[in-house]
C-alpha cells in the first residue's frame, strides 16, 4: 500500500496463501466473506485503484530467482522459509538486487536489510544544509555573521558562493573546502584557502556540502552465522533477546516444514523453550500466528521507508537487523505481562481473533465500547480511522466514533491519504473516510461532522458532548487547535492522544488525567522573528524573501478581503469598530474598503495596477534604498556598508520579453481582479 501511494513504477505481489481469521486483524481490505480466498485476489484489486500510474500485478507460478532478479528490490513478508531465503539472498546480491525481510509476529516484529556489499548514502540526514553569511575572509580565516553561530566543525566540507572579491583573486565556483579548526562560534580556519588582506570585498555564503557515506551489508548467511550481527531496536527493547527469540522461531519452523507453532499445543512451546528459554521466546511462540493491526502497520511502514532509502540513497538505512518489542501491549498481572487465554467460540471465528489473542476478551470489549472523538481527517486521520475499523473501536453496543474535519479532498491528498480516490475529489474528507471505514468493518459506528473544533462551535461540541467521550484523538496540523482541544480535555478530564508528522519526522504524546502533563504544559520555543528593517530593506536569505512575500500578500490581498467579510457579516458591529479607531487609521481602512468594493476591476485596469506593483517593488523601492546607501558607501571606520548580512539589491527594470516578469503581472492582476469577487 505505501509503495503504491509513493508512486513506484511497478509493484509485483506474490502470495499463495489463503485468508484466515487471524489475517483479518490486519487486512485493510478483506472481511469474513473472504476467508479461504487467495489473499492476492482480495487485496490486489484495491491496490490497483490506489494509483493508476503504478503497475500493480500478481506474480503467478513458482517463485524462481530469475523472476526475483527482474526487480530492483524484493521484500519478503512474514516468510517462514528461512532455509530457502539464504540462497535466494545470495542470488539477489549477485544480481545487484536489494532485499528486505520483514516479520510481524503477534506483538514482536523484525526487519532485515541487505542492499549489497556496498550501498552509497548520498544524503544521510535528509535535512537542508545550513547556510551562513560571510562578513570577513582573510588568509585561511572566515568569519560569519553573529546572528547565527556556525554549525560546522573540524572535518566538515562546505562551499563558498556569491562572494565579491578584488579583480585578480577569484574563488573557483565549484570548489569545496574543509574546516581545519573552529576558532569560535563565528570563525573557522579553512584548509586550502588563502585570501590576501583586502581582496575580500563583500557578500558570500558558506553552505555545507553533504558527503556520501558507504554502508557495507553482509549476506543473510553471514549474519546468521554471527553471534551478534549488526542490530538495533526501539529504546525499550533488548535486540539481542529478540534476535535469539526469532532465531528459535525460524529454527522450529524449518524443522516443521515451514509451519508455525500453535498457541494451543504445549509441546510446541516446550520445544521452542528448549531452543531458547526466555520470556520473549515464550510470547513469540504463543502469538506468532497473530496479526496484530498496530504492529503490522508499524513494521510495514518502516519496511516501505527502507525501500525508499534503498532506491534513492537518501537517509541512513537500517543496518541489517531491526527489532521491535510490543509486550507492553499485553495485559498485566502484577508487574508482569501475560498472554491471554487462546480465543474460543465466536471470537476465534471472527475478524477480532488476533485482537482477542493479544489483549483478551475483557479488554477487547472495552475497546469496542469506547466513545472516541477524532479531530482531523487528513493523512494521520485516515490511518487512525482505518486502525479503529480493524480493531473494532466503536463497534460495541455503547461504542461510537465521531470524526470532524471541515476540509474537502484535494487531488494532492491522494498520495498520502489512502482512504480517498480520484472520484472523491471535492467531497468532505470526514464523510468519505467514514464511509471507507465502514466498508472495512460494517460493525463500526461513525458519525462525521464538517465543522472546526473551536470556541465558535461550542454549541455543537458542548459540555454534554465532551462529557460522554472516553478518549480524544487529535490528527491536526496546527498548534492553536491542539491547545484548544487540550484545554477541553483538561477541563473534562479526558484521555488524549496527540500526533503529528513533518516529512520523515513524527511525534506522539499520550495525555492521561492526573498521570501525565497535558499538551499545553510545554510550549515550543518561539520562532525567531525577522526584524522589519531586514525584511523590507536588507533581506539576505531565502527565508527573508519568502517572509517578505507572505507579509506583502497578506497586507495587499488577505487583510482587505477580511475587512469586506467583516463588513458584510455584521455591518453595525463593524461600524462601531470603525468609530473607535483613531482618525488616520479609520480613513486608511475606509479607503481600502472603497478600493476593494468600488474600484475598477476590468482586466486592463488590473494589469495596469499589477505593472505599478512591479515597479514599486522591484524598481522604485530599490532605487530609493541605493540612493540612500550607494554601493560604495563606507562607515566611519572605512568599512563598506554593503557587506556581510547587508547584501546590495539590484534594480530590476520591467522587460516584456521576460517570461518571469510577465507571469508576475498575470498572477498579481488575477489576484487583484478576484479580490472583490470577480471571476
Amino acid at each position: 500500500l505505501n509503495l503504491v501511494l509513493t508512486g513506484m513504477g511497478s509493484v509485483g505481489v506474490y502470495d499463495t496463501r489463503e485468508v484466515t481469521w487471524w489475517d483479518l486483524g490486519g487486512m485493510f481490505w478483506g472481511g469474513e466473506k473472504d476467508v479461504g480466498k487467495r489473499r492476492v485476489d482480495v487485496v490486489v484489486p484495491h491496490l490497483t485503484e490506489l494509483n493508476t500510474n503504478c503497475n500493480v500485478h500478481v506474480v503467478e507460478g513458482a517463485l524462481s530467482t530469475d523472476k526475483l532478479c527482474a526487480y530492483n528490490i524484493v521484500i519478503f513478508c512474514n516468510s517462514t522459509a528461512l532455509p530457502s531465503l539464504t540462497p535466494v539472498n545470495e542470488a539477489l546480491r549477485a544480481a545487484g538486487v536489494r532485499m528486505i525481510w520483514a516479520e510481524s509476529r503477534g506483538v514482536m516484529g523484525m526487519i532485515f536489510t541487505d542492499y549489497g556489499p556496498t550501498h552509497t548514502v548520498h544524503d544521510p540526514s535528509g535535512t537542508t544544509p545550513p547556510t551562513h553569511v560571510i562578513v570577513s575572509m582573510v588568509g585561511a580565516i572566515i568569519t560569519v555573521d553573529d546572528e547565527e553561530p556556525l554549525t560546522f566543525g573540524p572535518g566538515d566540507i562546505f562551499s563558498i558562493t556569491a562572494v565579491e572579491t578584488q579583480p585578480g583573486y577569484e574563488l573557483p565556483p565549484t570548489a569545496v573546502y574543509k574546516v581545519l579548526k573552529k576558532l569560535s562560534q563565528y570563525e573557522i580556519e579553512v584548509e586550502g584557502l588563502d585570501c590576501p588582506p583586502g581582496c575580500y570585498i563583500r557578500g558570500g555564503y558558506l553552505s555545507e556540502v553533504k558527503q556520501p557515506v558507504t554502508v557495507n551489508f553482509s549476506s543473510l548467511e553471514d549474519c546468521l552465522q554471527q553471534d551478534c550481527p549488526p542490530m538495533s531496536s526501539d529504546m525499550m527493547s533488548d535486540p539481542a533477546e529478540l534476535h535469539a527469540a526469532f532465531a528459535a522461531l525460524h529454527t522450529w519452523s524449518a524443522k516443521h516444514e515451514g509451519s508455525l507453532p500453535s498457541m494451543t499445543d504445549p509441546s510446541h512451546l516446550s520445544e521452542m523453550l528448549e531452543l531458547n528459554n526466555t520470556d520473549a521466546t515464550s510470547v513469540l511462540c504463543k502469538l506468532c500466528e497473530v496479526t496484530f493491526n498496530p504492529l503490522v502497520c508499524f513494521i510495514g511502514g518502516i519496511a516501505a521507508q527502507e525501500v525508499l532509502k534503498a532506491c534513492t540513497g537518501k537517509y541512513m538505512p537500517i543496518c541489517q537487523y531491526y527489532y521491535y518489542d510490543g509486550r507492553h501491549a499485553l495485559p498485566y498481572v502484577g508487574d508482569s505481562s501475560v498472554v491471554p487465554p487462546h480465543p474460543t467460540g465466536k471470537v476465534l471465528a471472527s475478524r477480532y481473533a488476533s485482537l482477542a489473542a493479544v489483549v483478551g476478551d475483557e479488554n477487547m470489549a472495552r475497546i469496542h465500547n469506547l466513545n472516541t472523538f477524532m479531530v482531523g481527517c487528513g493523512a494521520l486521520g485516515c490511518e487512525l480511522l482505518k486502525n479503529f475499523a480493524l480493531l473494532g473501536v466503536g463497534s460495541g453496543k455503547k461504542g461510537f466514533v465521531t470524526v470532524t474535519d471541515p476540509d474537502n479532498i484535494e487531488r494532492s491528498n491522494l498520495s498520502r491519504q489512502f482512504l480517498f480516490r480520484n472520484h472523491h475529489v471535492g467531497e468532505f474528507k470526514c464523510k468519505v473516510a467514514a464511509e471507507q471505514a465502514k466498508k472495512m468493518n460494517p460493525s463500526i459506528k461513525v458519525m462525521q461532522k464538517t465543522v472546526k473544533v473551536c470556541e465558535e462551535t461550542e454549541s455543537t461540541f458542548n459540555q454534554r458532548f465532551w462529557a460522554k467521550q472516553d478518549q480524544i484523538i487529535t490528527a491536526l496540523d496546527n498548534v492553536k487547535a491542539r491547545l484548544y482541544v487540550d484545554a477541553k480535555c483538561v477541563q473534562f478530564r479526558k484521555n488524549m492522544v496527540d500526533s503529528g508528522t513533518l516529512g520523515t519526522e513524527a511525534h506522539v504524546q499520550v495525555v492521561l488525567p492526573k498521570l501525565t502533563e497535558n499538551y499545553g504544559a510545554q510550549q515550543d520555543p518561539q520562532e525567531k522573528s525577522i526584524p522589519q528593517c531586514t525584511l523590507h530593506f536588507f533581506p539576505n536569505t531565502i527565508e527573508h524573501t519568502i517572509a517578505f512575500a507572505r507579509d506583502w500578500f497578506g497586507g495587499v490581498f488577505e487583510a482587505p478581503e477580511g475587512m469586506v467579510a467583516a463588513l458584510r457579516a455584521d455591518a453595525d458591529r463593524y461600524y462601531t469598530k470603525l468609530q473607535a479607531m483613531p482618525e488616520d487609521v479609520r480613513e486608511a481602512e475606509l479607503e481600502t474598503l472603497h478600493s476593494v468594493i468600488c474600484g475598477e476591476r476590468d482586466y486592463a485596469s488590473c494589469v495596469l495596477w499589477a505593472r505599478g506593483v512591479f515597479h514599486g517593488l522591484f524598481t522604485g523601492a530599490i532605487e530609493e534604498v541605493l540612493e540612500k546607501h550607494p554601493l560604495d558607501k563606507k562607515d566611519d571606520q572605512g568599512n563598506l556598508f554593503w557587506t556581510g548580512k547587508f547584501k546590495p539589491p539590484h534594480v530590476l527594470m520591467f522587460d516584456c520579453d521576460n517570461e518571469a516578469h510577465l507571469n508576475f503581472i498575470r498572477v498579481v492582476a488575477s489576484f487583484f481582479r478576484g479580490s472583490n469577487g470577480e471571476d
